[in-house]
């Protein structure tokens, strides 16, 4: 299977974004925002059902060899797969946006001339600090 090269974009492509990111309007609205962290909540409908699809990510062999083997088992695992699902795409789709958000600021603060040296003082600024590989686990 032939593999393509990666490429970087061209000026005129990076024009042609920075002028997007400059003047289109919102990815999505405050009240989107606002339905995400309500939706994020450990005791939400999002929160159970993630919990949930981790969980399961968690099982190991044995566990899986019970599902196969005992239909009681196998109901209430399988009960859970619509919901799992759901939150599956609810994360993906979130983790889109603020991807997008992402880039959008990112090519932005780009167009200044002394970027690396505003890329390194932002450190001291930062809200959080981003969580690290070994607490994410990926």
């Amino acid at each position: 299977m032939a593999t393509r090269k990666a490429t970087s974009p061209s000026s005129k492509q990076l024009q042609t974004m920075l002028r997007h990111a400059l003047n289109d309007g919102r990815i999505v609205s405050t009240q989107y925002v606002d339905d995400v962290e309500e939706a994020f909540h450990p005791e939400s409908n999002l929160g159970v059902a993630r919990r949930l699809g981790l969980i399961q990510a968690s099982k190991d062999g044995d566990f899986f060899k019970r599902v196969a083997s005992e239909r009681d088992l196998a109901l209430v695992v399988a009960g859970q797969f619509d919901a799992v699902n759901q939150a599956v795409a609810t994360l993906r789709e979130v983790a889109d946006v603020m991807e997008r958000g992402l880039v959008r600021a990112s090519l932005v603060v780009a167009k200044h001339s002394d970027m690396e040296s505003i890329l390194d003082e932002a450190k001291s600024h930062a809200v959080i600090s981003p969580p690290s590989q070994e607490a994410c686990h990926v």
